[in-house]
């Protein structure tokens, strides 16, 4: 009968430390000894803060322009892209042919980086014939259309000192689906040799410039037209009848 009494005690001591035991460990802990799982990434609540720390532009809106070859959203004041097309090392010349005005004279371009050039035969009281040239640099190349015609009219000075942009006229045409900017004024050009080695223009007091940029996809074609006033305003539909006549080649 001890016996007996005495097992019972020592069974109900160790259930009771058993008890106290899991209660320490709580229903979910597992065992000592047991190997602990980590729940799946399915199972886990997703933590919308999570890499907030490591990636402060965790969130933000994708960049519309991303991988477009456009410049940033503020880009006026970026620079120019390279020419997507001479950048893979494709054609860095877009080629254009027109067809040339009646009595027009074309002659030996009197430099490498003119594709073409003219002679206009005088008209009236002008003292010599215009001149016609066409230059193309390639893609990328030539600069800004603003920076073009700011040059060409600088090379122009007005009788009564007023700056030739204040005289200038503007305007543009579709050709062959690009866009092409005219821009004429008189004054007195200057003359003289643009470049060493070639050969010095013609001074006009009563001179004339009509002159146009072609915007090629592989960069700018300039189309230029100087001499005396009565012959450049005769020649100026032929002119504008050769800017429509051009296409890609």
């Amino acid at each position: 009968m001890n016996n007996r009494r005495y097992l019972s005690s020592v069974a109900a001591s160790a259930l009771i430390v058993c008890v106290a035991s899991a209660c320490q460990r709580g229903p979910a802990e597992p065992p000592p000894g047991s190997r602990v799982e980590s729940p799946s990434s399915a199972q886990r609540p997703a933590n919308p803060q999570a890499g907030a720390a490591a990636n402060p532009h965790a969130g933000a809106p994708a960049d519309p322009h991303a991988g477009l070859g456009l410049p940033p959203p503020s880009g006026n004041s970026a620079p120019p892209l390279a020419n997507p097309a001479a950048a893979a090392g494709g054609d860095t010349v877009t080629q254009l042919e027109w067809d040339d005005p009646p009595g027009w004279r074309r002659e030996q371009p009197a430099s490498p980086m003119r594709r073409a050039q003219y002679k206009v035969s005088k008209v009236g009281a002008d003292p010599a014939d215009a001149e016609v040239t066409v230059i193309t640099f390639g893609g990328g190349q030539g600069g800004g259309n603003e920076a073009n015609i700011q040059r060409w009219l600088g090379q122009l000075e007005q009788p009564d000192g007023r700056q030739t942009t204040d005289v200038a006229q503007r305007r543009s045409l579709t050709v062959a689906g690009m866009n092409v900017l005219v821009v004429e004024a008189p004054g007195r050009i200057r003359g003289g040799s643009m470049m060493p080695g070639m050969a010095a223009a013609p001074a006009f007091d009563r001179g004339r410039l009509l002159a146009a940029i072609v915007e090629t996809p592989n960069g700018p074609w300039f189309f230029k037209l100087t001499g005396g006033d009565e012959t450049v305003t005769s020649a100026r539909t032929a002119f504008e009848t050769m800017l429509r006549s051009i296409r890609r080649r």
